[in-house]
């Protein structure tokens, strides 16, 4: 398979780095010149003094073989100052899976949709969002509760109604409510039942407001 190497991109003004030599048992030395000679045979690895940057191997014992090694990097320090790099939206590391901030103001700076594309576009960035947080619901309930103020009607109010089938006639491209009426309000049957008649045409309805 031909795949390109893998690189690793280093921040503007980095220093150069050459970690000194290390002391190794014999055993852990010998285990380091062998699987180094294999991985140059077949081409894993090649030799270059003259690079600004080196890392020590380590030949870590391995706890279930005694006897036995694995070749390792030590990159304790170097983790600790590298930034995570988004992988489908998502920041990876040892502390787990997070939302990549970029990616959530980029949905955030989205204009307001004006084609049923744009909507749909919106909604399955939301629901992308919502369904991939940890307790979305539980933490954005309170939230809701607080926004989500019901509409303060009284019996003789004058309302309109939106026609939903008539939402899209005029602009199939366009988001665009048709609204009829007015209706006044003529009996309350709870928060969000009210009895409606019509004042254009002669009919009594009941309609649920929105």
């Amino acid at each position: 398979m031909d795949i390109p190497p893998m690189t690793v991109e280093l921040l503007p003004g980095t220093p150069s780095l050459r970690c000194p030599s290390g002391r190794y048992s014999p055993l852990a030395r010998q285990f380091l010149v062998d699987t180094t000679a294999t991985l140059e045979k077949y081409g894993c690895l090649y030799p270059n003094p003259s690079s600004a940057f080196a890392s020590r191997a380590s030949a870590t014992p391995k706890p279930s073989q005694p006897g036995k090694f694995r070749l390792t990097v030590d990159l304790r320090r170097i983790n600790a100052v590298t930034k995570p790099y988004p992988f489908c939206g998502k920041l990876y590391s040892t502390k787990g899976v997070r939302h990549d901030a970029a990616r959530i103001a980029g949905i955030m700076d989205l204009p307001l949709p004006s084609t049923a594309s744009d909507l749909l576009q919106f909604l399955c960035s939301i629901n992308w969002l919502r369904s991939s947080m940890v307790q979305f619901s539980a933490l954005s309930q309170s939230r809701s509760q607080v926004s989500q103020t019901l509409p303060n009607f009284m019996e003789g109010d004058f309302v309109l109604w939106g026609h939903r089938e008539d939402s899209t006639c005029e602009r199939k491209n366009k988001i665009a409510v048709r609204w009829l009426g007015p209706y006044r309000i003529i009996r309350v049957n709870s928060e969000w039942h009210y009895t409606l008649e019509n004042l254009v045409w002669s009919l009594k309805s009941v309609r649920n407001s929105v």
